[in-house]
């Protein structure tokens, strides 16, 4: 054999050599993940992904937890979350942390989280992630950023509610009133006028033409949607100046409230903290979507029979505008670890795939931009099959424009209006009091800071 086929068989040998070793190196290597090189890009389908735990600070207990984040677990393979219980309040994020336990999501309220000052924004990692934020209901993304000096986006919404107006047939037969009609947009002005017509007693029972919200129970706020669909401040973001006297909008929901109460018979030991609407009582339901699963079990049939539904009532000025949609924000930790991993959580989220079952049982009311997903709202709750589903999102929700003021927490609205409906106080003199109540509540809050 001449000098050069040696060398060709050496050069031969030497690579199957080279070839061998790296085939034995890899099998004892086994799926251990390969380092990263620099300026190259990993091959997924080689690399095993380290399973992370994402810890969530979840208020509303363990059972929640797992039927709204059970699906996401599932989904996401490289991620396993887990639940961690606290009060929502700086008292119990404070306990959490005193214990080394530091969850790396949370659900809550956001200015206990800017009090312990954990927050991390997420703009930066929604770029970092292609995630498009314009896919998220544009209102709900403007009332967190809203929350925020900067208009950051402090976190993802966490669902919201909607709102409508429910009537019952069978009051309207009692008192001869024609049925609203579920096509036209109704004012306020308008159905305070119907209601004047069915507030009265038949058959001993008292019956009242309206009701928006009730009593003191948790949903007594539901009586603040007419207001709320001005988006309003009733203080100076920066200042806490006290602006109930001084803006139109607060003149105008205060006048409509009083003009309600005026109504014989429409508040008093029969209305107060009593959903009468759910008790067969009030002709006009004004509230949130679960309205129809506030009434008894055994009232199924009566609801498919009676109760009908359209959009909620606007206001003159705006007729095409429903209350601004208010949310809890799902905030990432900024001492957190994984901050990708917990980014993925918030994006598995806000999948179509997570909010639709959420949607059509309206365990939540969808996050989502998306007309397809909104209109698979209560699908699968059996009071609301055959009705006007669409009214409770045909309306433009209202938005903030700029921020949304902390003071305003210190307004003491139900006192106001309970004052508003059980005394002859007048409008201008409940404002002021209110405005002065509330500037005193600042005055002190300041000087505790």
């Amino acid at each position: 054999m001449n000098w050069k086929a040696k060398q060709r068989y050496g050069t031969f040998f030497m690579f199957l050599f080279i070839c061998l070793s790296l085939m034995v190196a890899c099998t004892q290597e086994g799926t251990k993940p390969v380092d990263k090189v620099e300026n190259e890009e990993p091959d997924d389908t080689e690399v095993e992904q380290e399973l992370v735990t994402i810890q969530i600070g979840y208020p509303f207990g363990e059972e929640s937890f797992n039927k709204r984040f059970g699906p996401i677990d599932e989904a996401l393979e490289h991620i396993e979350l887990e639940h961690v219980g606290f009060g929502n309040s700086v008292e119990s994020l404070q306990e959490l942390f005193a214990s080394n336990t530091l969850p790396d999501i949370f659900f809550g309220s956001i200015e206990h989280f800017e009090e312990v000052e954990i927050i991390e924004p997420l703009d930066e990692l929604a770029e970092k992630h292609n995630f498009d934020i314009s896919k998220l209901e544009p209102s709900l993304v403007e009332f967190i950023r809203a929350q925020d000096s900067e208009r950051r986006l402090v976190g993802f919404p966490d669902g919201t509610s909607y709102a409508a107006t429910y009537y019952n047939k069978e009051i309207f037969d009692l008192f001869g009133v024609p049925y609203l009609d579920e096509n036209k947009q109704y004012t306020w002005d308008e159905l305070l006028d119907i209601a004047r017509l069915m507030t009265g007693e038949r058959n001993g029972v008292q019956y009242v033409g309206m009701q928006i919200g009730w009593g003191s129970t948790p949903t007594w706020w539901e009586i603040l949607h007419p207001l709320m669909q001005f988006a309003v401040n009733a203080t100076d973001p920066e200042t806490g100046e006290v602006l109930l006297t001084e803006k139109q909008e607060f003149h105008q929901y205060f006048n409509m409230m009083h003009e309600l109460y005026s109504i014989s018979g429409i508040y008093g030991e029969h209305s107060h903290d009593q959903n009468l609407f759910a008790q067969r009582q009030a002709a006009i339901g004004i509230g949130a979507n679960a309205q129809l699963n506030l009434f008894p079990e055994e009232d199924l049939e009566y609801i498919k029979e009676n109760i009908g539904m359209l959009t909620y009532p606007v206001w003159e000025s705006q007729p095409n505008i429903g209350p601004f949609l208010g949310t809890t924000p799902i905030i990432i930790a900024n001492y957190s670890e994984h901050k990708d991993e917990a980014f993925e959580v918030l994006m598995e989220y806000a999948s179509p795939e997570q909010q639709i079952p959420m949607i059509r049982n309206l365990s939540s009311a969808t996050i989502l931009n998306d007309r397809s997903v909104l209109e698979q709202v209560l699908i699968d709750v059996e009071t609301y099959e055959g009705k006007n589903r669409e009214a409770l999102f045909k309306l433009q929700p209202a938005i903030y424009d700029g921020h949304i003021s902390r003071w305003d927490r210190y307004v003491d609205y139900h006192s106001a209006l309970t004052k508003l409906a059980t005394s002859d106080i007048d409008v201008n003199t409940v404002l002021r009091e209110l405005k002065e109540e509330t500037e005193i509540k600042i005055k002190e809050a300041k000087e505790q800071q």
